[in-house]
This record gives structure tokens, sequence and C-alpha cells, in this order.
């Protein structure tokens, strides 16, 4: 038995379909036109144009069946196919698109419907211009393209639609998305193939350098987990911590001079996966890993998964460097137009002692709600020297998305710290142990690209964080890095390394404590009862 047709498309296809021809056209224009008066709308341009951008499928669609030219526009060039793409309403784009609608029509500073679509931030309506032949490559009076609007805005998911298509090199985006401190997109950007320290602009600036000018802290820390370039230098001889220094950003600034501290050989931190090794975490695959296929995002086609080599591989770089091979950073293996400033320390290229037998992994727990009530510590002075900060990172959002189902209003993921319990969550959801609530969701299979040609799930889920209005995009088995700042901590006495974040609270001795602030440098821990507080230096 076939199945019942969804009440949308049904409602859809009831102001689609309407058999009129001949002498009877007449007749259905004047009753469409009735119909128009009913509803307090007049026979005009301005109000067919209005009734676009209100989304009154409907309504639009009896302007059409009373004689209205669905490319009517008014003196500035703004059509219904143009408001109704500017405020993001899917189903009238779609019906316009449907009746003819020329999605080519440029208005006001040559603004096109796929530019308004992506303004407005809908993804319904981007898909429909898309698959309606709309370029994605035209460029309005300010020379923006769909692609680098969305990179601007912050919208990740339409970036990750519109990345596979672009036929220019993405790194103007990517180097919007760090001047505005859009983290999501950033990381869709580089999951697609921008170049992390490629210069531009005639300054020869490295996207590390336009976010820490611009004071994106976020977006520093995230390239630093990328292994960006931290010693690169640009027209001016200023490095990203040079150039946040002097913006005003003395906190940005600091956060790359301690990361450069721990960081000699000039590159930033590990790789994700490498993050949540250190952390204890699972590994999954991950488009951080080296090697790790790029998958397509648009329209479901085979895609070839890159090569990994040294030149594009950091931690295979920073292996060779560590190697004996040399003694310094090859610039080849640089991208064009980046120089490392004098102050690069080799590393060490003396010889590698033989190595024990590994010891078995350390137990890590959550310092959440953790408590210590035999160690001695009476007063904040006493804080110090029972708990030390050994080292600081980025911490991943607690989830992984397992499916999207066929219906495309639910999936299913798995919590990382619940023993990879699984747990179904629908759209409008609270992802469970996090603020983050689900907003979008896509199921999507494509060829890997290999000679065997099977389907890998590329499904993705946005959400979104409650608590800084952040969105992120997950695919299917990957971690997600938020920008949430976490350390881990060794307490005396205790054979754990306990896994912190700002907020924590916990009970040392008599105290009752909890974490305030986590940077590069250390945390901060407050006394709950009199609010005295303590710095904990980090000490590797």
């Amino acid at each position: 038995m076939p199945s019942p047709r969804p009440p949308a498309l049904t409602a859809l296809l009831t102001v689609l379909v309407l058999p009129w021809a001949g002498t009877g056209c007449r007749d259905h224009q004047e009753k469409a036109r009735g119909q128009l008066q009913s509803a307090a709308f007049s026979f005009t341009v301005g109000d067919f144009l209005k009734a676009a951008g209100e989304g009154r499928t409907e309504l639009v669609a009896q302007f059409l069946d009373a004689g209205m030219n669905a490319d009517v526009a008014r003196a500035d060039g703004s059509t219904a196919l143009l408001s109704a793409a500017a405020q993001g309403r899917g189903e009238t784009v779609m019906l316009l698109l449907i009746r003819g609608a020329a999605h080519t029509t440029a208005g006001p500073e040559g603004v096109t419907p796929l530019m308004a679509a992506v303004r407005s931030g809908d993804e319904r309506s981007v898909s429909a211009l898309l698959q309606a032949g709309a370029d994605p490559a035209q460029r309005n009076a300010a020379g923006e393209t769909p692609l680098l609007l969305a990179s601007s805005l912050g919208h990740a998911v339409l970036v990750g639609i519109l990345a596979p298509l672009s036929k220019e090199p993405l790194d103007e985006a990517l180097r919007l998305a760090c001047t505005k401190g859009h983290t999501a997109v950033m990381d869709v950007l580089l999951n697609a193939g921008a170049q992390l320290d490629l210069p531009g602009g005639e300054k020869r600036r490295t996207p590390l350098m336009l976010a820490a000018m611009a004071g994106q802290l976020p977006a520093v820390k995230l390239l630093c987990h990328r292994q960006a370039l931290l010693a690169a230098h640009d027209a001016d001889q200023l490095t990203a911590a040079d150039l946040a220094r002097k913006a005003g950003h003395q906190a940005t600034a600091n956060f790359l001079q301690e990361w450069t501290v721990r960081h000699p050989d000039g590159m930033g931190g590990g790789t994700s996966d490498e993050m949540l090794a250190a952390a204890g975490l699972p590994v999954l695959n991950s488009p951080f890993s080296p090697g790790f296929p790029t998958v397509a995002a648009g329209p479901d086609t085979a895609v070839d998964a890159p090569t990994a080599g040294d030149a594009g591989n950091p931690s295979a770089a920073r292996a060779a460097a560590g190697s004996g091979s040399a003694a310094t950073t090859s610039p080849q293996a640089l991208p064009q137009g980046v120089t490392v400033a004098a102050s690069f320390s080799p590393v060490n290229t003396a010889p590698t002692p033989p190595q024990e037998a590994e010891p078995e992994p350390e137990q890590m727990r959550s310092l959440g709600t953790a408590r210590f009530p035999r160690l001695r510590c009476d007063s904040m002075d006493d804080v110090p020297g029972l708990m030390r900060m050994t080292a600081y990172q980025l911490r991943p959002w607690p989830f992984v998305l397992w499916d999207v189902n066929t219906d495309h209003e639910s999936a299913d993921v798995e919590l990382t710290l619940e023993g990879n319990r699984k747990v179904n969550v629908r759209k409008g959801s609270t992802i469970p142990g996090t603020d983050c609530v689900v907003e979008k969701m896509r199921r999507r299979r494509v060829f890997d690209g290999t000679k065997a040609k099977k389907l890998a799930n590329v499904s993705e889920l946005t959400f979104r964080s409650n608590r800084t209005g952040e969105v992120f995009t997950a695919g299917a088995g990957r971690r997600v890095l938020s920008s949430d700042s976490s350390a881990l901590i060794r307490i005396t006495g205790s054979g754990i390394v306990w896994t912190a974040g700002a907020g924590d609270g916990f009970r040392l001795g008599t105290l009752l404590l909890q974490l305030t602030t986590i940077d590069a440098g250390g945390l901060t821990v407050e006394n709950r009862l009199t609010r005295e507080t303590v710095r904990v230096p980090l000490t590797p």
C-alpha cells in the first residue's frame, strides 16, 4: 500500500495543480482576483511582493493564477522571488521557481535570489535555487559571492553546501570567517580544503594573523590547535601575537605568546585526535586527521580522498623535523609567501634514548563534584600546593553524531561521557548533558571515492549553544571542538588525571571551591563561601 502523501506536499500541489485552459482561463483569473480581494490583497505589484515576503504561498499562487507575471519587479528591481528568498520563505521560493520565476535576475546592489537566500540563512531556499541552476559564483556589486556572504554571516550549514561548488579557492572565505570569529564556518572550510597558512592581501597576512588582529580568541585557539604557523610574519615583520597586541587585544596576545612558549617548533598544538587522546576521550575518524577524505556537502557525487603528504600534513612535518633529518623547517614545506621569523627555534635533534615499555594509560575523570575531604586544605594558600594544572586545550562537545534518521527530523547521537550511550534527539530538543539545541539535520550518503565505491555516511547535524549563541555542525562519527577551554589537573595523593572546565565545583579538604577561569597560562580557583581567589599556573 503506498505511503500517504505528506500534508505539506499536498498543500503545495493544491495551489500548483489548477487545470485551466482555453476560454476557462479568464474565469480562473477572475476567481483568483476575487479570492485576493477577500484576503484584503489588491492585484498590484506591491501586494504581490508583500505576499511573497510574508511566505503566503497560497496567495502568491492566486496572484499568478490571476495573471501576475512571476518576474514583475518594482522600480528598484525587487521581484517576488527576491522578496521570498530574502525572508527565507522556502516553500514560496519553490513555488515561484516551479511557476517560472527567473533565478538569474539581480535586484538592488546586484543581489541575486541565491544571495538573498544565503543572507536569510534558509537552507531550503538555497537548495531549491541551486537545484534550479542558480550560479554560486556570481558576485554582487560589492564583489561578494554567495559563499563569501555565508562565511561572513556565520552560516556554517550553507558554507558546507556552497564550498564544494566553488570554482575558486576557499581561502578568501576562510579569511572572512577568521576575522568575524565564526569557528564553525572555519571548521567547515578547513575540512573542505582551505589552506591554513596561506597569506593574503597587501600585507601578506595569514588567517591566524587576521583572527588575532580582530581579537577573535576562540578562532585563534581553533587555528592554533589546527597547527597554524605561530612564527610566520607579515610584510611589516609582525607575528600574529604582535598584531593582536598592536590592536589592543591583550588577552589574545597573551594566549599566543604563552602558546608559542609551549610550542617552540613554531607550530600550533596537536591535532584534534591527539588532544582527545591526551584527554582520555575516544578517537574517531576526524576531519582533523591526516588523509581523512574530504566529502562534498553539496550534490551526491563521488569525491576522491586526498593523499596524505608531508607538505599538507603538519603532524608528519613535525615528526620529520624531530627525526634528525633537518634541524629547521624546510622553506619548501611552507605555503608560498609565508616566511618564518628570526626567533623561530629549531627542535632538538639529539638521538632519542631507548624507551621502556609504555605504562598502562592513566585513569581520567571529571573534576566536577569531586571530593577530597582527607587532604589538609584549610586556606586558599594551601590550594596551589595541592593541585597542579598540567595541560590546556579546547573542550570537545561530549557527543558524537551517529546518524540522521530517514525522516530527517530525528538523529541518534552517542554521549561520550556516559559510556557512549546512544540517545535520540529531534529538531528543537536539547542534547543531553549540554546546553545545545538541535537546529537542523540532514541525512546523506556519498561514494567514498575509492575503487570499491562504498557509500560513506556524511550526514550532518547543526546545533546552537544557548550560552554563547555559537552554531556548530557535527558530521557523522566526528568530534566537534567547542570554544570552551578545559584543563587536565593533578591532585596530590590521587593517581587520577582530572578533566575540568570553568564552572566546575569540587571540595578540597574543608574548602568548597570552583574553577572560574581557564586560559593558556593557568586557572583561577574561587572559594565559594568567601569569594577569595587563587591562581594555579600551568606546569606541564
